[in-house]
């Protein structure tokens, strides 16, 4: 999708200093909730894919995270004049849990932005869980911990998408509107958006 954004870089970064589990799936008035903490991995166990193609596009596809199976949510943009952009990341994802001391855990939020200057400014903020709710007009995670929350609301035709953070670095809401119709990784145009 191309997303055409409002000014969002210093809003987003006020106050900001530059520089063996599974998920379970739960029904929830009308919405399907999947429910992920900080060390639920399934190392040594099968993780399940769903092939489900009337799944919403945006929806969670794997029944646990492993130290092979992992997902994100992603969501970028640039500036009109292509100097300036910004991407935020929503990750579950067992990559990193073996590198640091004490682990982390698998539940984490990456926000990167690119100056006009050139310079850049990197943040990852680990979090202690996670909820992702399906319903029928959208989308919506949260990733959170004391202090922290991070949220994205995705509409369930893909054209409106509005993420909020809110921690002590980062507070702001960064809203996208889709100029382009969603499309499959082949180039297909997404048949079951609405």
């Amino acid at each position: 999708m191309l997303f055409r954004s409002l000014p969002f870089v210093i809003s987003l970064l006020a106050g900001a200093n530059a520089a063996p589990g599974s998920s379970s799936l739960l029904h929830h008035k009308k919405c399907d909730v999947s429910v992920m903490k900080q060390f639920d991995i399934a190392n040594g166990t099968d993780v399940i894919i769903s092939e489900d193609p009337l799944v919403p596009f945006v929806s969670p596809k794997l029944s646990a995270v492993n130290e092979t199976a992992w997902e994100s949510w992603f969501f970028d943009a640039t500036a009109e004049d292509g100097e300036t952009g910004i991407g935020i990341m929503f990750w579950r994802d067992n990559s990193h849990v073996g590198e640091v001391n004490p682990p982390f855990g698998v539940l984490r939020l990456q926000t990167q932005v690119t100056f006009s200057n050139g310079s850049s400014w990197i943040e990852v903020s680990w979090v202690e869980d996670n909820t992702i709710s399906m319903c029928k007009n959208a989308t919506m995670g949260v990733w959170s911990k004391p202090g922290y929350r991070y949220s994205f609301d995705i509409s369930a035709d893909l054209k409106h998408t509005t993420i909020v953070l809110d921690s002590p670095t980062l507070k702001g809401t960064y809203t996208l509107e889709a100029t382009a119709p969603a499309l499959y990784a082949d180039g297909n145009q997404c048949t079951f958006v609405e």
